[in-house]
């Protein structure tokens, strides 16, 4: 299977994203297990009416989370496979020598 398509833009885009948020989906992802923590004490106090919005809102945060950190792992390899070093590119608005 063939790297798809990196446009400069779209090269720019990736670098920045995996640049910018690398701490952004961790955080979620742990604001996350905290509501569903909180949630299970909750339920455990037999307060089960509240405990499912801690619950749902936990799992919620923990999926977005996952996403945001399975989308930045194939930006990267994405950029891998042209040849390009995620933590080391340029930002810069000039054109990319990466067009296929």
């Amino acid at each position: 299977m063939s790297p798809p398509n990196l446009t400069p833009g779209r090269r720019r885009g990736l670098v920045a994203f995996i640049r910018r948020y690398p701490l952004v989906h961790l955080a979620i992802g742990l604001v996350g297990n905290v509501l569903f923590l909180v949630g299970s004490v909750l339920f455990v106090l037999d307060i089960a009416h509240t405990a499912k919005y801690f619950f749902l809102s936990g799992s919620f945060a923990m999926v977005l989370g996952a996403l945001g950190e399975v989308v930045r792992a194939l930006g990267r390899r994405i950029l891998r496979q042209h040849g390009v070093d995620p933590s080391t590119a340029e930002l810069s608005n000039q054109p990319s020598e990466i067009t296929s």
